[in-house]
């Protein structure tokens, strides 16, 4: 069986989708859609489908996919994307579709852009230059011990020395490029740190995913 990958867009209002109502949102489309994709067996057959680094709530992004198998040869690619293109969700757009190059597993990093609204700029500059000047950045994060969901200590200064703004946007924007392997940071982390140590207020910060690279910092196709 050959891997299809639907690139889409995630923004506006869409990024409220939770990653379990998306998952339905694309059987349904794939379904309504005719989409030639592979079934699972059993008594309640479904699309196979596979995401990885689902988004959390509230974050954006321009290159999201999702896989399914299918078992044509030669799958028509251009048809798929047409099908596919006018029946999504507002905020959702289908922008290619391709065949699996990458596996989920190659993943390593991923860029995303982080923009403070205007409102706290410069308190923001300063948190940051704060951020930078710092040793260590403890915070704490969800994690899994045995069985058991934890929150466990990490010091984000381990995985992002420095937090990078980007100089080409009028906004005051971090491009932050993390892990997203093994051990995954998430922005939200960040700000969360931000927000304790420099009493920050990050409720209306625009989280963005924009790149999703390979160990070789090769984008992931």
């Amino acid at each position: 069986m050959i891997t299809v990958r639907v690139w889409f867009s995630k923004r506006g209002e869409a990024c409220y989708i939770s990653h379990l109502d998306m998952q339905r949102v694309m059987h349904r489309v794939l379904r309504k859609a005719k989409i030639p994709a592979w079934y699972s067996q059993g008594f309640n057959p479904h699309i196979y489908l596979t995401f990885a680094l689902p988004l959390p709530l509230g974050q954006e992004s321009i290159c999201e996919y999702l896989d399914f198998k299918t078992e044509q040869e030669t799958p028509d690619l251009d048809n798929i994307f047409y099908a596919l293109k006018d029946i999504l969700p507002s905020g959702i757009e289908i922008y290619n579709v391709t065949i699996a190059k990458h596996k989920a597993g190659e993943i390593a990093f991923s860029r995303y852009l982080v923009t403070f609204p205007n409102e706290i700029k410069q308190q923001a500059i300063e948190a940051v230059n704060q951020y930078n000047l710092r040793e260590i950045a403890v915070t704490t994060k969800m994690g899994k011990q045995r069985r058991t969901k934890v929150e466990k200590e990490i010091d984000l200064k381990q995985f992002i020395k420095t937090l990078d703004t980007n100089p080409q946007s009028d906004d005051f924007c971090l491009d932050l490029l993390l892990p997203a392997g093994s051990v995954s940071i998430n922005p939200a982390l960040i700000l969360k740190f931000l927000s304790s140590e420099y009493n920050l207020d990050c409720s209306a910060v625009n989280i963005c995913r924009t790149q999703v690279l390979i160990k070789n910092m090769e984008k992931f196709d």
